[in-house]
């Protein structure tokens, strides 16, 4: 068994051994975003032992946004890195007008 479907049927099993409807459980493990995205609610749900459904809810949704403004910072991070290499380097013309391939 993957170590995503273990992380699933963590999500699951414990909303529902917390006294939450299976289906419930189903669906916050669905829409949460990856692995230890999956990981992080497991971890919330045996820290703090929330009573009602909209406070599991919430934290999923905090820990969906948060992996989403991760998930664009790296893609920031990453593009600002091709900017810099193309301000240090140029384009890669030569002196004859004709344009060198560009590398990674």
């Amino acid at each position: 068994m993957s170590k995503e479907r273990n992380t699933y049927d963590a999500v699951e099993e414990m909303i529902s051994s917390m006294g939450f409807s299976r289906e419930f459980g189903m669906l916050i493990a669905e829409s949460l975003v990856s692995d230890k995205a999956r990981l992080r609610m497991v971890s919330y749900l045996a820290q703090f032992r929330p009573t009602r459904m909209e406070d599991i809810a919430d934290e999923m949704l905090s820990i969906n946004a948060q992996f989403e403004s991760w998930r664009r910072k790296k893609i920031g991070e990453y593009y600002n890195a091709k900017y810099n290499i193309l301000l240090r380097d140029g384009l890669g013309t030569d002196e004859d007008g004709e344009e060198e391939d560009l590398q990674d």
